[in-house]
């Protein structure tokens, strides 16, 4: 047998025990995991997508190479890393034979999932953006669900104290999951469900939870401004309408920060980073990044033409306008620790 089909084989075994442990299970407690099921949620998910049962059959038997395409709509289908259809997880202390380098499936698994691996730069680049939405997500909850006026309102603390105690119930109870939804099924513990209502707040709570909420708007709002600056300083871009969103939620955490009773809470006012947040969603909003990419385009193209004539030299040219573009490019100045 060649070297050729012994891959296919591997990696078919690979994409077939992926399948398997994907099976979802019905509401008669059927697991559907055939390659008939699988197809169908392809198609479900990637209505373009030429997987089909007999091109599963195929590549799980190993007949048929895999594409990177047919691959992207299996791992969407079942929702897994791309790696996974590659590495066999059942074995993961085995030399994966994909690899000439000898390594075992849980390193290269491992390797495709750290943050310092050398082929995952871009991955770093997503996991900024992605904390960059979680941030303000959180920051504007965070601002609705916590009104602040000197103090976060006693109202607000109470409802707090619920939301920890209904949790903490929660976390007593024994839950199955299924992809239908979660049932509970009795529990550990015979406390009953907590109310809304039932719970009232002091004022030390109240003090104390102010404290606690001040941390959380200032870090955040400071975490936002990093990944901001980090973004930008390699062009990447947001939506218009995300722009708008952080712009607003961080004036809002502004104001908010502000009229805090900050000797009720024993801290002092943070000191906001040097560079403004204007400033700094302005480098990362799309239509300014287009725009500054047709800008630089043309000008570039100019310049070669100039350079051609022998009128200047490109050299300078790109110089002074990388100048331009990254004079403020520097890192800014953290919020003061609180």
């Amino acid at each position: 047998m060649s070297l050729t089909n012994d891959r296919e084989k591997y990696i078919g075994a690979c994409v077939r025990r992926a399948r398997h442990r994907w099976a979802p299970i019905d509401r008669d407690g059927k697991i559907r995991g055939s390659r008939e099921d699988l197809a169908k949620r392809v198609k479900e998910l990637v209505p373009n997508s030429l997987v089909t049962a007999d091109v599963l059959e195929n590549i799980e038997t190993g007949r048929t190479r895999l594409k990177l395409s047919d691959a992207l709509d299996i791992a969407i289908a079942l929702g897994v890393p791309l790696v996974n259809l590659f590495v066999d997880v059942q074995k993961p202390f085995e030399n994966n034979p994909l690899f000439p380098d000898g390594k075992t499936n849980l390193q290269i698994y491992d390797e495709q999932r750290l943050d310092d691996f050398e082929l995952q730069a871009e991955d770093t680049d997503f996991k900024k953006a992605g904390r960059l939405l979680a941030d303000t997500n959180k920051l504007q909850w965070m601002l609705k669900a916590y009104p602040v006026h000197g103090l976060v309102d006693i109202s607000a603390v109470a409802e707090h104290k619920y939301r920890m105690a209904l949790r903490e119930w929660n976390n007593s109870q024994f839950w199955i999951y299924t992809d239908k939804g979660r049932f509970r099924m009795g529990g550990y513990s015979k406390t009953p469900q907590p109310k809304r209502g039932e719970y009232s707040a002091t004022k030390q709570e109240q003090v104390e939870l102010s404290l606690k909420v001040f941390k959380v708007l200032v870090n955040t709002v400071n975490d936002i401004a990093k990944n901001l600056n980090w973004l930008g300083r390699y062009a990447y871009c947001i939506p218009d309408e995300m722009a708008d969103r952080i712009l607003d939620a961080v004036a809002e955490a502004g104001r908010c920060v502000q009229s805090f009773d900050v000797d009720a809470i024993s801290v002092s006012q943070p000191k906001y980073w040097d560079v403004s947040f204007e400033e700094l969603v302005a480098r990362v909003r799309k239509s300014n990044v287009e725009s500054l990419d047709e800008t630089l385009a043309d000008r570039a193209t100019g310049d070669v033409a100039r350079w051609q004539q022998g009128e200047d030299s490109s050299s300078q040219f790109c110089n002074e306008e990388l100048g331009r573009v990254y004079e403020d490019a520097g890192e800014g100045q953290g919020a003061r620790e609180v």
